[in-house]
């Protein structure tokens, strides 16, 4: 659960589980399939590995994620989406097609859609 009791409207409470620089796009990693951290770091070069595992633990915390430890040597650990968390692809895929559909204003104010 979140530390801090929250209250709002329900897209204020929605940002409060996302916010966070690099949260949607940890999250869209893990939406590919279950993830080891190695993998996340090697897919998002432009994060630390102390802001990797701080977004990893707050989300997991939040029930976004769930961390799974193999019972072997060398330890092995995944990350992989709850149900709640898969639930916010539908906003990832939403936020997509909204920056598609804005690309000539967005390209106005500097903005370079990767690959689009």
């Amino acid at each position: 659960m979140l530390m801090t009791k929250i209250t709002g409207c329900p897209a204020e409470v929605a940002i409060s589980f996302l916010a966070g620089k690099w949260k949607l796009m940890i999250i869209r990693k893990i939406l590919g399939g279950v993830q080891r951290f190695g993998g996340l770091q090697d897919s998002l070069p432009n994060i630390t590995h102390r802001v990797i595992s701080q977004q990893l633990n707050e989300m997991i915390r939040d029930g976004l994620i769930k961390r799974i430890e193999f019972d072997q040597f060398p330890k092995r650990v995944t990350y992989e989406l709850t149900e709640l968390g898969c639930s916010i692809e539908t906003l990832i895929i939403a936020m997509h097609e909204w920056a598609l559909s804005n690309k000539a204003a967005l390209k106005k104010l500097g903005v370079n859609l990767q690959g689009f």
